[in-house]
């Protein structure tokens, strides 16, 4: 036994060593424009070097998980700044993004840790800037890590659980946010909210998940409410005041604009669903404060 641990331990050191010597070096050297970008890297790097571990720590985990899925979403959006996307980085440090390839391709590692094999497949996507893939790899990880329940100090029934601290419930059993509440990240899998929100003072995310309907969400969102990429067949239940934006795309069997918010105070994006929708329909159905997007060609101009 004594033996075993010892010879996990020099392979531990040998992963370290050579991400260590290659790819973390490139990455804290001096990089031109994209330094946000490089900044996800470096935590997509952080989780490989964490699985080499014995015993991982799955906060430490959890936090890098949480900076790669917003980059992610932005990047999908083109909601990031002209001087941090993939494109501008990969003009101005090329060399150093395709060295990095190399040695992810290189990276020694256990054949036999799912963990490690999914950590170096999305860190060579994130690289090439296959973001798709990457996503695939980066929800493998986050399943993974979600499964350890050693994350968990509470179950199912308890706010805690989905990372909800600073709440109160209301006497009609529905419960208040004063911050945003983010299923996205927590379970990729999920087909119900958990809780009958009523006010949630910041952002509200389920999207990228099972869901199809809106039973349960708040009734009002001061921050956005983003329920993309879902298979809803129905908006009855949605908010009915959203403060800022208001995503609700790639819903392939939603075809009816009934239960629509009836005030957004940002920009719409309703494109990719079962219909195209007729923007004057929304603006007959809802105040809108900002513009209204139905089609992809709109978004990716």
């Amino acid at each position: 036994m004594k033996l075993l641990k010892e010879y996990k331990k020099l392979l531990e050191n040998e992963y370290f060593d050579f991400q260590n010597s290659n790819q973390e070096k490139i990455i804290h050297s001096g990089w031109d424009y994209g330094n946000y970008f490089r900044h996800v890297l470096e935590g997509a790097g952080d989780i490989f070097r964490e699985s080499t571990k014995e015993q991982y720590d799955v906060g430490y985990i959890m936090e890098k998980i949480r900076r790669i899925q917003e980059f992610l979403k932005k990047e999908i959006r083109r909601e990031i700044h002209p001087d941090d996307t993939y494109e501008t980085c990969y003009k101005h440090n090329g060399e150093k993004i395709d060295k990095m390839i190399y040695f992810w391709k290189k990276q020694p590692h256990d054949d036999n840790n799912d963990l490690q094999l999914a950590s170096i497949k999305m860190n060579i996507n994130l690289l090439k800037g296959d973001f798709n893939l990457a996503y695939v790899y980066f929800n493998m990880i986050k399943n993974m890590i979600m499964v350890n329940e050693k994350y968990y100090e509470y179950n199912r029934s308890e706010p805690e659980y989905y990372n909800i601290t600073n709440y109160k419930w209301n006497e009609d059993g529905t419960l208040d946010v004063d911050g945003n509440v983010k299923l996205y990240f927590m379970f990729s899998n999920f087909n119900s909210i958990p809780f009958k929100f009523g006010t949630v003072n910041g952002n509200f995310d389920c999207s990228h998940g099972f869901l199809t309907s809106l039973e349960g969400v708040p009734k009002i969102v001061k921050g956005f409410f983003d329920c993309s990429r879902n298979n809803l067949t129905t908006l009855v239940g949605s908010p009915r005041i959203i403060g800022n934006t208001f995503y609700c795309y790639g819903n392939p069997e939603l075809t009816k604009l009934k239960g629509f918010p009836r005030k957004v105070g940002n920009n719409i994006y309703a494109y990719e669903c079962g219909a195209v929708f007729d923007e004057n329909e929304i603006m007959k159905r809802c105040d809108v404060g900002g513009d209204i997007f139905v089609t992809g060609q709109e978004v990716f101009q």
